[in-house]
């Protein structure tokens, strides 16, 4: 039994694999939007974060940490919970302070 995939099978992964790799995703929409309302260096720390998240994240896909809460109903629950209540933190924290984005007149003809 050969667990090597034909030609053609691998090419259609690495066209795949270079159109999602390109595609611009939600990371660089919070990038865009963080730099332009706030400067360069908020978005270079947007980035740093993102990048932070990433490295976690896969770090406890390594570890095996990932594979035990998914095997575990009450840890996956837990986890969904605390998830979902962060969301609901932020969305207060949205709707109470409002949006801090305020874009500049900019004065010239008219």
């Amino acid at each position: 039994m050969s667990f090597i995939p034909d030609t053609t099978t691998l090419i259609q992964f690495a066209i795949a694999t270079v159109i999602l790799a390109i595609t611009p995703g939600p990371d660089m929409t919070l990038f865009v939007s963080r730099t332009l309302s706030h400067g360069r260096a908020t978005g270079f720390a947007s980035m740093a974060g993102a990048l932070f998240g990433t490295l976690i994240h896969t770090t406890l896909v390594v570890v095996g940490i990932s594979a035990l809460i998914v095997a575990s109903p009450a840890a996956f629950f837990a986890l969904k919970m605390f998830g979902a209540g962060y969301l609901v933190f932020l969305a207060w924290q949205a709707i109470t302070k409002g949006s801090a984005f305020s874009p500049e007149k900019k004065s010239g003809p008219e």
